[in-house]
Parts: C-alpha cells; sequence; structure tokens
C-alpha cells in the first residue's frame, strides 16, 4: 500500500471518528481549566474528576472504533486503549487513596 493511499484511508477513519475525538479532547481540556481555575478543589473531587474522565475518555474511544470504519488492527488497539482506560477509572473509584497517591 502506498503513502497515498494510507493517507487517504486514516482521513476516512477520522471522518468517522471526530466527533468521540472531540468530545474527549473537550473533556481534558474541561477537566485542566477545573483544576487550574478553582486550585482549592479538594483532592476527593478531583480524584473524582480523573475517575469520570478516565471512564467517559474510554467509553468514547470504544465507540469511535466501533463506529467507525476503522482497519481490524487499528480497531483492536483502539478498544484495548478504551478498555485500559475504564479499567483506570474503576481502579481509581475503588481505590482512591492509591489514586490520590498516584495523581499527588
Amino acid at each position: 500500500m502506498n503513502p497515498e493511499m494510507q493517507v487517504q484511508e486514516g482521513e476516512q477513519a477520522l471522518a468517522h471518528i471526530w466527533k468521540t475525538t472531540a468530545l474527549r479532547g473537550v473533556l481534558a481540556i474541561a477537566f485542566a481549566v477545573v483544576i487550574l481555575i478553582w486550585p482549592q478543589i479538594g483532592l476527593t473531587a478531583l480524584i473524582a474528576l480523573f475517575g469520570a474522565y478516565a471512564l467517559v475518555s474510554g467509553v468514547t474511544t470504544i465507540a469511535g472504533a466501533v463506529s467507525g470504519p476503522v482497519r481490524g488492527d487499528r480497531r483492536a488497539w483502539l478498544v484495548f486503549e478504551g478498555v485500559l482506560s475504564i479499567a483506570v477509572g474503576v481502579v481509581v473509584f475503588v481505590w482512591p487513596d492509591l489514586s490520590a497517591l498516584g495523581l499527588l
């Protein structure tokens, strides 16, 4: 496969998953803005925000991988990334003390 065809294939895949990618980016920026604007935020709230971001990021990544025409190996990596992100979100909520140490 020549480079031009790879670029076209990548553009087509991005055209199908751009909404989920944009949502993930907006959430990451919102998370950063909240931390910068509200420095007195409690550690518990910070952990909850990070856990929620990880869960939503994982779900949107899996949704993007499933909804768009992505090649099999790329789809598998996107699903793996989504599952890993969901697992991180669950760990953050199950072990908040350990997560606090990691975030600090």
